[in-house]
């Protein structure tokens, strides 16, 4: 067990150990770790009423058929971990776990919940599906458990509480049930969001449900230079050594050019929102903000496809974006265009580099290099 994953654990378990039994006591809580008991993305209760919340997670964008099929996977690591050590994974709090904490302080139907930690990133915290007896999805709790996912979760509280209460035609959002400290860490409660009959979303689609975003803000224009946006972007890029020079040269590029301000959700990608035959379901508001740059939900969509898409890397990523931009932000002249492209890679970049400081991800401190090459590089080729 590594240590980011141990403070983790200790965090839904306050002074955790881990137990080598299989037994039944009212202390001990029995779960199959998937994919991997040292190292698991997901901890899955031992109980069928886990088997039946995975299959039936509200906020799924798996095909149904799909999630019946993972489903019996499922059911197969339980009936496996009856006989075998390999995944069992057991766990015991001094002072009463955060699923023990919700049962008694929001509803007491909640008996158990699958635990998912997804891959390590900077801003990795553990989400609770927080279920009945039955399977039935109670609540999701986002659980913070360091400065960066503590701000994290207090940024989506204040998204989650405005976007509740401006019109949001073609969307629904999830609403804040609860949000307090529980031993070193927080959490955040969430409602369950989903759809009903649901589709695959078309390219287009996901394009019409970006532009319904960045209309949950009234908008507004300025000049680069003077540009609120901007502003921000200078202060939050002044302690990043590689960030700030970026963002200078950038401002002084585009000082003279207006630059049109809307909402965007900030990480808008396909497994971040489900599209149903009338109407979206979108959840993870953690990186909102009511004034940036004209599309930038649309390009994160689109740029983050890309450098997914055939494990590309970053500078074909851009390149591709680039060439599309025509397509992607039509209401928009195609110099405006590469501005707003060039405000978005910045934007990414404050972001990586600030989260690279607060929490040591490998692989993020590549992609900050990488992607500061390429904001570089494309500086004389306009």
């Amino acid at each position: 067990m590594d240590e980011q994953f141990r403070r983790l654990t200790s965090t839904l378990w306050p002074g955790f150990l881990t137990v080598d039994t299989w037994t039944r006591t009212t202390n001990i809580q029995r779960f199959v770790a998937v994919p991997h008991p040292h190292r698991p993305t997901q901890l899955l209760p031992y109980g069928l009423a886990s088997v039946r919340a995975a299959a039936a997670r509200p906020s799924d964008f798996r095909p149904r058929l799909r999630q019946w099929r993972d489903a019996l996977g499922v059911a197969g690591l339980l009936a496996v971990a009856t006989v075998s050590r390999s995944r069992r994974f057991t766990m015991q709090a001094d002072s009463g776990s955060i699923v023990e904490h919700l049962q008694e302080n929001f509803d007491r139907s909640i008996t158990s919940a699958i635990v998912l930690f997804g891959p390590s990133r900077a801003n990795q915290k553990p989400v609770l599906q927080l279920h009945n007896r039955r399977g039935q999805t109670v609540a999701f709790a986002k659980v913070a458990w360091n400065e960066l996912t503590s701000q994290l979760l207090l940024d989506e509280h204040d998204a989650l509480t405005y976007l509740n209460q401006v019109s949001r035609p073609g969307f629904c959002v999830p609403k804040v049930l609860d949000a307090a400290s529980f031993g070193e860490g927080s959490y955040l409660l969430l409602s369950p969001v989903s759809v009903s009959n649901r589709v695959r979303a078309s390219k287009q689609r996901a394009m019409e449900l970006a532009m319904a975003i960045e209309r949950t803000s009234p908008g507004s224009v300025s000049q680069g230079a003077d540009s609120p946006f901007v502003d921000r972007l200078l202060k939050r890029s002044k302690d990043l050594p590689i960030a700030h020079g970026i963002v200078q040269n950038l401002t002084l590029r585009h000082a003279e050019r207006d630059l049109p301000l809307r909402a965007w959700h900030g990480d808008f990608v396909p497994w971040n929102f489900l599209s149903g035959s009338k109407t979206m379901a979108v959840w993870d508001w953690e990186r909102f903000d009511r004034d940036v740059p004209t599309g930038f939900d649309r390009l994160h969509y689109s740029f983050q496809l890309a450098s997914h898409r055939d494990a590309s890397s970053i500078a074909p990523a851009v390149v591709t974006v680039r060439a599309g931009l025509a397509d992607i932000l039509p209401e928009l002249d195609l110099a405006t265009a590469h501005a707003h492209f060039d405000w978005y890679l910045a934007e990414v970049l404050c972001r990586y580099e600030h989260d690279s400081v607060m929490v040591n991800v490998p692989n993020l401190a590549e992609r900050i290099r990488a992607l500061a090459a390429t904001i570089r590089d494309g500086e004389g080729t306009r």
